[in-house]
């Protein structure tokens, strides 16, 4: 395996266990937009990952299955990482327009509703969609890189731009313009953040200006490149009339394999490099923005708490051939010494000095 290989591979691998490590958090503020953005990112780290370790130094078919599934990702996460963006801003600027809230219950009902499966169509249904429409111009079932792995493989033809190659430009387009109304409403009418973010979305301003800083992220990171990739494919070559379905499909079970020798040449390096380091660049980002808040480190001294009290449980009960209820008195007292301050460590600390009966009886064998 290469070194620029090596590298990719652990920080890929990072990119999807700081993302994943956020997603129970999100999940309880019920923010569609942001739990589609780590679900995405988190599943194209992973991609990326796993590409790198099995198709390193080789472009042997070990798995057609996967590159089916692999290729098909691509696609949708070139457009599913604007489309949660394009939520994210949709959903902040709705927040912010001051507009009366719905005092009947059943309006305000079917608003929620509303707006909860308009949120699921951009994060979902826009990248499905997209890897649904690609189908029409792919002309080989996939291409396998040397250390890339999988990728998709799609047919130069005037119909690609419409369905393929412009929506990250488009999405990103959409998503600019409602930033550039959030920061006009936010400096024009001086709004109270906390108020209006805690009222409908039960998060802070902090929260907000994070959101925020995630949305310029991505628009700075895919923007510029999306519009590159579309002028290169123009500028690649004459794209060529819509041939028909049968010459476009003809060769659609074939696979095409490449070395590093075969692909690693002028602007393509750049290309294929920045498509799979981009989402670990997003991974990073947002992990910077949330995963150092009071919130998110209350979450992780809970949950190593109940890792350690289950392990140490577990271990000590098991080991030393002793009795049980040795195990689970040292364990008791590891958990009065970590765990909350409430009412269950004066439950704790009652059997540390009342221990049951037998407790120091060492067993035989």
């Amino acid at each position: 395996m290469g070194t620029r290989n090596h590298i990719f591979s652990v920080f890929s691998f990072i990119g999807f266990a700081l993302v994943s490590i956020l997603l129970p958090f999100h999940l309880r503020a019920k923010s569609i937009g942001t739990c589609a953005f780590i679900v995405w990112t988190g599943l194209l780290c992973l991609n990326g990952f796993v590409n790198s370790v099995v198709w390193n130094d080789n472009v042997v078919n070990w798995a057609p299955v996967w590159c089916d599934i692999s290729s098909r990702l691509a696609i949708g996460g070139r457009v599913a990482i604007p489309a949660t963006s394009l939520c994210i801003t949709c959903r902040l600027h709705s927040l912010l327009r001051l507009r009366p809230r719905v005092n009947s219950t059943r309006r305000r009902k079917n608003k929620k509703r509303f707006i909860f499966w308009m949120d699921l169509f951009i994060v979902l249904g826009i990248p499905v969609l997209s890897m649904v429409l690609a189908y029409v111009i792919q002309y080989q079932r996939f291409i396998i890189f040397e250390e890339l792995g999988c990728h998709y493989s799609l047919y130069n033809t005037i119909p690609a731009f419409p369905l393929y190659g412009i929506w990250p430009v488009v999405i990103g387009l959409i998503t600019a313009v409602y930033a550039g109304l959030i920061f006009r409403a936010i400096i024009q009418r001086k709004m109270r953040l906390n108020e209006f973010m805690q009222r409908d979305w039960r998060i802070g301003s902090h929260q907000c200006w994070r959101l925020t800083g995630v949305v310029i992220a991505v628009f700075i990171c895919s923007f510029p490149t999306s519009l590159w990739y579309l002028v290169e494919d123009i500028l690649l070559g004459p794209a060529q009339p819509w041939p028909g379905w049968k010459v476009v499909h003809a060769s659609n079970s074939e696979i095409a394999q490449f070395t590093n020798e075969m692909w690693q040449f002028g602007n393509s390096v750049a290309l294929y490099e920045w498509e799979r380091w981009c989402y670990v660049v997003y991974a990073i980002i947002f992990f910077t923005l949330f995963g150092f808040t009071t919130e998110a480190k209350k979450n992780y001294r809970l949950a190593f708490r109940f890792v350690f009290r289950r392990c140490t449980k577990k271990s000590l009960s098991q080991s030393f051939f002793l009795d049980p209820n040795v195990g689970s008195s040292v364990a008791n007292l590891l958990f009065w010494l970590t765990g909350p301050k409430d009412q269950s460590r004066s439950t704790c600390l009652h059997f540390l000095l009342v221990p049951p009966s037998g407790v120091f009886t060492v067993r035989t064998r």
